[in-house]
């Protein structure tokens, strides 16, 4: 059977349903003769996975403060598949000035909505309806934008001026690259534009940051830029996102459909090092993580997995990270629970040897009989 995804169906008065129809309403995205053009490109875009934090390294440093006041617990866990499908048809299919107006976009002959409110809710983060409309979607005064960006050197932005990513305070450079990856993202991260600077200044200061505003904008604009003629294309830009969003707004799937599942693993003391050294002006090695293929560094401690909800208070009371270790970071602790993890691993394993064991017995019982 062909697939039809993209092509509104009309439902007739028998109750069947026409192939090929479209709607003629003018605030729904359909497919029209742009679709294939759209499709091709995107199958030649690189796309920038998500990447989460894991928290047990951060314990006791600005991290966890900013994750914990800013309630973005939920937003630092990232899911890690994506149905590529979809999510290239949602970006082929969508106008942006549509889902501006709170149009909805034709997937898989479903008509999806995507809002602020959506993405806000599905990471448990608050909506600023007091913020300035627009597409920074933080609440910064113009005035005092960028300052307190270039660690002891807490100079102004100048126009003209670049800032890079190794002028950053190491737990702002962090920030940065967690940034680049979920909430504004970028292959390239050596310099510094002046929204991502608007940004990390309100980490600075404390300032309001509607994710869902942001995350749609960034989606919205990369949509934009990657199919105007003779614009550099972008990167198809959070894919896991659109993925559990279309997942939960019932979007149906196909057994032919494209999936991916990112080997990136979260942000970790790895990443944290990385930064560190950046910023000191060493030499960068060239690495699996900083290559972006990195795999999850503690198997076994699933970030989808409810048990990630620490209670920060009551572990308050925790010992320090050790002298001459990297600031913040309590890496024997994250040794500790990758060794919990493995015993765990090991025991279910040995489980698993023990009930085929006996199913084999049973069976060579029954087979003698």
């Amino acid at each position: 059977m062909a697939n039809t995804r993209g092509v509104k169906k009309k439902t007739t008065p028998a109750g069947k349903r026409t192939m090929g129809s479209v709607s003629r309403d003018p605030t729904i995205c359909i497919r029209n003769r742009d679709y294939s053009r759209r499709m091709e490109k995107l199958n030649k875009m690189k796309t920038i996975f998500e990447r989460g934090i894991f928290i047990y390294d951060f314990k006791d440093t600005q991290i966890v403060e900013i994750v914990k006041k800013r309630k973005w617990l939920n937003f630092i866990r990232v899911s890690t598949r994506a149905n590529m499908t979809l999510v290239k048809e949602l970006y082929a299919s969508m106008d942006p000035e549509v889902v501006k107006k709170d149009g909805p976009v034709l997937v898989s002959d479903h008509e999806f909505k995507i809002s602020t409110k959506m993405i806000n809710a599905h990471f448990s983060t608050p909506n600023f309806v007091d913020l300035t409309k627009g597409y920074e979607g933080v609440d910064v005064p113009k005035a005092e934008q960028l300052l307190a960006l270039r660690g002891p050197t807490n100079g102004r932005w100048e126009d003209g001026a670049e800032l890079r990513q190794s002028q950053l305070p190491q737990w702002l450079g962090f920030l940065n690259v967690f940034n680049s990856y979920s909430l504004m993202p970028v292959l390239h991260r050596t310099t510094i534009s002046e929204f991502r600077a608007d940004i990390l200044y309100s980490y600075v200061t404390g300032t309001k940051i509607d994710v869902g505003q942001v995350i749609l904008c960034a989606i919205l604009e990369a949509r934009k830029i990657s199919f105007l003629k003779g614009a550099k294309p972008k990167q198809i830009i959070f894919p896991t996102l659109i993925n559990a969003l279309l997942q939960k707004d019932r979007v149906e799937e196909l057994g032919s459909d494209e999936l991916r599942f990112s080997t990136m693993g979260d942000l970790n003391h790895r990443s944290w090092n990385d930064v560190v050294s950046k910023t000191k002006g060493r030499k960068r090695k060239r690495t699996a993580e900083s290559d972006q293929e990195a795999e999850y560094d503690f198997e076994g401690l699933d970030p989808e997995s409810d048990e990630e909800d620490v209670d920060y208070e009551a572990d308050s009371g925790r010992s320090k990270t050790a002298a001459g270790s990297t600031p913040g970071i309590s890496i024997s602790e994250a040794q500790a629970a990758q060794r919990a993890a493995e015993e765990v691993k090991k025991k279910r394993a040995e489980d698993e040897a023990s009930r085929l064991s006996k199913g084999k017995a049973l069976a060579s019982r029954r087979n003698s009989a």
